[in-house]
């Protein structure tokens, strides 16, 4: 005789005014997950007030629940939900999905009518003019959905004109160990520089990097020294560093057609120890792992500005 035995996990987390992916991180081997949208069943509201995935579902797609809650008004298979092993070993998205424009401005706006979710990761390669930035990675702030999304760290009102076409792929990963290299999109001329990086960095105070500025980029003053971050800007993705960069060379990036033959790139290097707590001292810190196992919920299935909880089951017969 078999029995059942179920382990559950559960939490909560809060939407924003523009939802965004969330991202839940589960131990190995849990194979189903439902959100409530705590506020909405509270209130008896009619949106989506359940989100049900199972690993057995067809990927990114979860059963939604819909009405007047509690009480179940309707089920739709939607894509939504990702149930995910190993991020570091996923596979880039699909291989082309068109641009139709990125504009030379103060953020980029990359015009698709298949844009990626606020959050994501995308690599931009096959541009029509502003090679600058082929093959580069870039984090999506902001979406205007089945029209355009922000490459928000992509200061490009200098860049002599808009690209014309291009393509792009979801890269639904970030490397596997703490901490990365990131590519610099600007440099502050500032009594302490401020640097600006493509994607999301994860960079501490007190931490000390390598920068690293080719040639064709200007502020050849500040290529190869070692640095220590003086602060931190989460929301535009900076870091202050401890050395004074107003008489230094303006940082700009090359010319569209002097990247057609090759240009290396600006970066950003760790080579010191992180200095926030927990890491703090800690040898290893330069081999932690990040990969993350657990569930990915797009957006298209949250709303705004609502409580959620959550439930994970693992499931086993004995």
């Amino acid at each position: 005789m078999s029995s059942p035995i179920n382990a559950q996990i559960n939490g909560e987390f809060d939407t924003n005014a523009v939802p965004s992916m969330v991202s839940i991180s589960l131990p190995p081997g849990f194979t189903s997950i439902k959100i409530y949208n705590e506020t909405d069943i509270a209130a008896a509201g009619a949106g989506i007030n359940i989100v049900e995935g199972k690993a057995t579902f067809n990927p990114n797609t979860c059963i939604t629940y819909t009405g007047a809650a509690p009480v179940v008004q309707a089920i739709n298979a939607v894509a939504g939900l990702t149930f995910i092993a190993d991020s570091a070993g996923l596979p880039p998205g699909p291989p082309v999905v068109n641009i139709t424009s990125i504009t030379a401005a103060n953020p980029a706006v990359a015009a698709t009518i298949t844009p990626a979710a606020v959050g994501q990761i995308v690599r931009v390669y096959s541009t029509t003019g502003m090679l600058q930035i082929g093959g580069w990675d870039f984090t999506v702030t902001a979406v205007t959905p089945a029209t355009d999304m922000t490459f928000g760290y992509l200061p490009a009102g200098a860049f002599a004109a808009p690209a014309t076409a291009g393509s792009f792929r979801v890269i639904p990963f970030d490397a596997r160990y703490y901490p990365v290299n990131r590519r610099i999109t600007a440099i502050s001329q500032a009594a302490a520089g401020v640097i600006t990086m493509s994607v999301t960095h994860g960079f501490t105070v007190g931490q000390l990097v390598r920068i690293i500025v080719p040639p064709n980029y200007g502020m050849i003053e500040l290529n190869n020294q070692l640095v220590t971050i003086t602060a931190i800007d989460l929301v535009n993705n900076r870091i202050t560093i401890n050395v004074n960069t107003a008489g230094f060379t303006p940082f700009v990036f090359p010319s569209s057609a002097m990247a057609a033959v090759g240009q290396l790139v600006p970066q950003v290097v760790p080579v010191g120890e992180a200095a926030t707590a927990p890491y703090q001292n800690l040898l290893d810190d330069a081999t932690r792992n990040t990969s993350f196992t657990g569930v990915v919920i797009d957006p298209a299935v949250l709303i705004a500005s609502k409580h959620y909880s959550w439930v994970a089951y693992r499931g086993t017969t004995i």
